[in-house]
């Protein structure tokens, strides 16, 4: 029987590009012979017809829409991933993101290593065969500091993109997390969520992607807060990892 996977894409104002990327996700389904794909639209109040677009192609595709009254990337995808394993019955959700960032003929590559036994499979832009096209310099230098600061702080050096937001779970390795260790409403959540994969074992693997900068709306990012909170989370994880550390040599 194929995997159930569920791909979640959190939105908020994205009704130009959100019914043409559903439907190139569901196209993939003629690769992905062993994957059952459903679309989840996770949606925080958009205002501009995102809804209206994502209840119309629900009529005739496997598409799901949950609605939030709340924002916040974490928030949405937290509330998705419980929705898409505990409500869905989900083998795999996938996350990705709704403007075309993320190229859905990736789904393939990046579902073939869950198949192979991966737990976690990060679709990665600093790996060999990956990139980032049309990206502003500042938006480069966030990325790449974040995660040069991530890897200093928790010492581990064999994930290079933390921070991608192109990524597959298995419902497995999701109903071994602790989910209040990864508890934020923004961005942090994504990079928090690698390193509670990895304390609890999990096998990680990198698949290369181009990541290409949206052409249509802004980045709902707040650089200054996602900042101040990559620091916050990874010096207390690291440093709740050296004292656990500690007293099991002890």
């Amino acid at each position: 029987m194929p995997a159930k996977t569920v791909v979640i894409i959190p939105t908020y104002n994205e009704r130009e590009t959100i019914a043409p990327l559903i439907r190139a996700v569901l196209d993939q389904q003629q690769h992905l012979a062993d994957f059952s794909l459903t679309v989840l639209v996770v949606d925080s109040q958009s205002n501009d017809g995102t809804r209206e677009s994502v209840r119309q192609l629900s009529e005739e595709a496997p598409v799901q829409l949950l609605e939030l009254q709340e924002r916040g990337l974490g928030l949405a995808l937290s509330r998705a991933q419980e929705w898409a394993v505990q409500r869905l019955g989900a083998d795999i959700f996938v996350q990705m993101d709704a403007d075309f960032s993320h190229d859905p003929s990736s789904l393939p590559s990046i579902l073939r290593e869950i198949a192979q036994g991966n737990d976690l499979v990060i679709g990665a832009r600093y790996i060999k065969g990956g990139g980032i096209q049309e990206w502003p310099l500042n938006r480069r230098v966030l990325s790449r500091g974040a995660n040069l600061v991530i890897r200093l702080l928790t010492g581990k050096w064999q994930v290079h993109d933390w921070t991608s937001g192109y990524r597959a779970l298995s419902a497995g390795l999701y109903n071994r997390l602790d989910r209040s260790a990864i508890a934020w409403d923004d961005y942090t959540l994504q990079p928090a969520l690698v390193y509670e994969a990895i304390c609890k074992g999990a096998k990680v693997k990198e698949v290369p992607i181009r990541f290409v900068n949206r052409q249509r709306g802004e980045s709902k990012l707040s650089a200054a807060s996602y900042s101040v909170n990559i620091l916050r989370h990874f010096l207390v994880a690291s440093l709740k990892q050296r004292l656990r550390s500690s007293r099991r040599a002890a």
